[in-house]
C-alpha cells in the first residue's frame, strides 16, 4: 500500500489501459480496505492522459468530479481512489 508521501509511476503508452485498484493483476495494487478491486483505468489518447471510473464500489473522483468518464488528466490533479489521495504529475505537461 502506497505510503504518506511515497511517489509511484505508471509507464503510460499511447493506446495501452493501466488499471489502479486492489486485485494483483492490476497494474497498480493499493491493498487498502477503501479501495475496490479495479477503480480506475488511465490510458494517453491522441496524446492526452484521460481516466475512466471501472464502477467499483471503492470509487473515484478526480478535482471532486465523483466517477468521473474519460476526463482528461492534467498536471497536479488530486485523483481519490477510495480514502487514499494522489497527486498527477505528467512529465512534459505543459509542453
Amino acid at each position: 500500500m502506497p505510503a504518506t508521501g511515497e511517489v509511484h509511476e505508471i509507464d503510460l503508452e499511447e493506446g495501452r489501459a493501466r488499471r489502479i485498484g486492489r486485485l494483483d493483476d492490476a497494474d497498480l495494487v493499493l491493498d487498502h480496505p477503501s479501495v475496490g478491486r479495479l477503480v480506475v483505468e488511465i490510458r494517453i489518447e491522441h496524446g492526452r492522459a484521460t481516466i475512466t471510473d471501472l464502477g467499483s464500489g471503492g470509487g473515484s473522483a478526480v478535482n471532486g468530479v465523483l466517477r468521473p468518464y474519460r476526463l482528461a488528466l492534467n498536471d497536479g490533479d488530486e485523483l481519490h481512489i477510495g480514502a487514499l489521495l494522489f497527486r498527477v504529475g505528467l512529465d512534459g505537461a505543459g509542453e
